[in-house]
């Protein structure tokens, strides 16, 4: 009893999870002035753009994602979507090249519209009842958390250790 009750607790967990990431993509809106000053020469249109690109990617990918469901199933899919949109958050940590940067800000958009319909589709999936209403409201919830989350830790690097960072990507241009 106890170890189908944990199994009911991770799976929830775990799905849930899922929305921590959703809206994730428009914390760096406070790097802005940061990147610009580090891109002198890339048009302000464009380093604003890295914002906005991911939802235009999202949007695509949400719609193709009913077809990578039906072609690799819903779990593999999740994790396409979840290794795709960690791949394009980190890249840009390391890059110092804007349009690495602009490629990954895509492939962010992208890892995050494959798996963005199923964080609802698997609470109708797996739970049902009063439990299906309650994870549904915790899934918006976790998507706000989320979100929440994302823009306070960037505001956090930003005040802490943006320096060390554009002082690092400096250092690399310089040599």
């Amino acid at each position: 009893m106890t170890k189908s009750r944990d199994k009911a607790g991770i799976l929830k967990l775990t799905i849930l999870s899922i929305s921590l990431m959703l809206s994730a993509a428009s914390a760096i809106s406070v790097t802005l002035p940061m990147i610009k000053n580090q891109f002198p020469d890339i048009a302000p249109a464009t380093v604003e753009s890295l914002v906005t690109i991911p939802s235009f990617t999202m949007l695509i990918f949400i719609l193709l994602s009913s077809f990578i469901v039906k072609g690799i199933g819903k779990k593999k899919t999740v994790m396409l979507g979840l290794t795709l949109a960690f791949v394009g958050g980190v890249i840009p940590v390391f890059a110092t090249n804007f349009s690495v940067i602009y490629i990954s800000r895509f492939i962010l958009g992208a890892g995050t519209g494959i798996y963005n319909s199923l964080a609802v589709s698997l609470i109708g999936d797996y739970f049902d009842g009063e439990t299906q209403q309650k994870m549904l409201g915790y899934q918006t919830a976790f998507s706000t958390l989320g979100s929440s989350l994302a823009t306070f830790l960037a505001g956090i690097l930003v005040n802490v250790a943006w320096q060390y960072f554009i002082s690092f990507i400096s250092s690399l241009y310089r040599s």
